[in-house]
């Protein structure tokens, strides 16, 4: 955990909390002026006092949702320093687990067997995240042969593109949810330049050019997805999607009934999903 931004953020946490409370008092103030305005002033001083009253119930009311604002922020702070304080743990979890991995492995590790070596570095790079993996094989380079070094060396390039890999699907997920379906295939498709046998990337790719308006792009995609996983229920779903939306009804519900024979739960996808049911409704049957 960064100690440092943690300090910040504590500090930054009393700094509101202190706000919070000169609000609540600020807000007892008011009310009581309100409440006094309201009982004495009204009565005497007629419409004026009645303005007066009203003025005071407006700030009162403006008072009370800075407060609301500010116990947001405390909660929103204090929701981010739960998640750090988790991140920490796991970090430390994770790098105990690390080095515990390489003691127990360490006679292949450093046994001077390429292929063992590349299959232990390989096992790390399934289980263990990035963050952990590579300072851990540039401290095992240092102790290697200039052989064994290259093995530890690809397996920090294999380690970034996973990152990059993450964070370009990640990316193209957020594109899809704003609607920014250029964006996301843009994404998606730089995934497929270093991994073409990708069925999720592929089925997102298709999705996106489906959203596009861009049907045959989109069935190219989607049946290239089905071509490596034949039962991927979305590429499935998308599939038939684009099919209907591009008025080939015989595909679509050929499509649709291969899938509702071979992946699990397909009839609940088409139920859930209102776009399809919307673009398929020449061929949609509830029930």
């Amino acid at each position: 955990m960064d100690t440092n931004n943690s300090s910040e953020r504590n500090l930054e946490q009393q700094k509101v909390y202190i706000e919070l409370e000169k609000l609540k008092l600020e807000e007892k103030r008011v009310l009581l002026e309100g409440s006094f305005s309201k009982k004495y002033a009204a009565p005497l001083l007629g419409v004026f006092g009645t303005v007066i009253a009203s003025i005071l119930a407006l700030t009162a009311s403006n008072v009370s949702n800075k407060i609301k604002e500010k116990e947001i922020q405390i909660a929103t702070s204090q929701k981010q320093q739960e998640l750090d304080r988790i991140h920490f743990e796991n970090d430390r979890k994770w790098k105990f687990e690390a080095v515990d991995f390489v003691f127990k492995n360490q006679q292949a590790i450093f046994s001077g067997s390429t292929e063992k070596q590349i299959a232990i570095r390989n096992v790390m790079i399934a289980t263990f995240p990035s963050e952990v993996t590579s300072p851990l094989f540039e401290k095992i380079k240092a102790s290697s042969t200039a052989e064994a070094q290259q093995v530890w060396s690809d397996g920090q390039e294999i380690s970034a593109r996973a990152d990059e890999y993450i964070s370009l699907i990640a990316n193209g997920k957020k594109s899809l949810i704003s609607k920014d379906f250029d964006a996301a295939a843009e994404d998606f498709k730089q995934v497929l330049e270093t991994k073409p046998n990708d069925a999720d990337a592929l089925n997102y790719t298709g999705y996106s050019y489906f959203r596009k308006g861009e049907y045959l792009t989109a069935i190219s995609y989607l049946e290239q997805a089905l071509a490596i996983s034949p039962n991927h229920r979305f590429a499935n779903l998308n599939l038939t999607k684009a099919f209907c939306a591009q008025g080939k009804l015989v595909d679509a519900e050929r499509r649709m009934n291969i899938a509702l024979q071979n992946v699990k739960d397909f009839s609940h996808d088409l139920v859930i999903d209102g776009e399809y049911q919307r673009v398929c409704r020449d061929i949609y049957h509830p029930g």
